[in-house]
């Protein structure tokens, strides 16, 4: 296993956010990540199953948000299978976007989505607030992925 000191100094060099350093560190004061976003502890303990090439950001019970250093992707993962991700996402503003809409469904007010947005560096809310009020026009999962994606290609960023 390698140790969290190591794993920080790497995400530090990806050159994310200041937030996604107190989200590993477990540090962040922000009450609404609190679930959607813990430290990852679960993905850092011995036999968890993690791939050694990814990054782990956050977790949010099994699930997992990491940089995977292969592919140079950012992607979401279950520990319980880890193989099959549940999306891929070249940009940083990828799995921005899939929290901010967690939260949003959380019913989390636009105000606290506005400055988190801000804190994660997520330019494109205003934008995506308006897609999550209009709703689906496709199924539920196809929708989700084209609004991660749409983010990611839309002035996303990432290393």
């Amino acid at each position: 296993m390698r140790d969290k000191r190591s794993i920080q100094r790497e995400i530090e060099a990806l050159g994310l956010p200041p937030i996604v350093s107190q989200i590993f560190q477990g540090t962040t004061s922000r009450p609404e990540l609190s679930y959607r976003c813990e430290n990852p502890h679960k993905s850092l303990a011995d036999g968890s199953g993690f791939p050694k090439h990814f990054l782990p950001l956050w977790e949010c019970g099994t699930s997992v948000t990491a940089f995977d250093l292969a592919d140079r992707m950012f992607c979401k993962i279950d520990l319980e299978s880890p193989g099959a991700p549940h999306f891929r996402v070249k940009g940083f503003d990828g799995v921005v976007a899939d929290v901010l809409i967690d939260l949003w469904e959380d019913e989390v007010g636009d105000d606290v989505l506005s400055d988190l947005a801000a804190q994660f560096g997520f330019s494109r809310l205003p934008s995506l607030l308006s897609a999550l009020e209009r709703g689906s026009t496709s199924d539920y999962e196809t929708w989700r992925d084209a609004l991660r994606t749409n983010s990611s290609e839309q002035g996303g960023t990432g290393p």
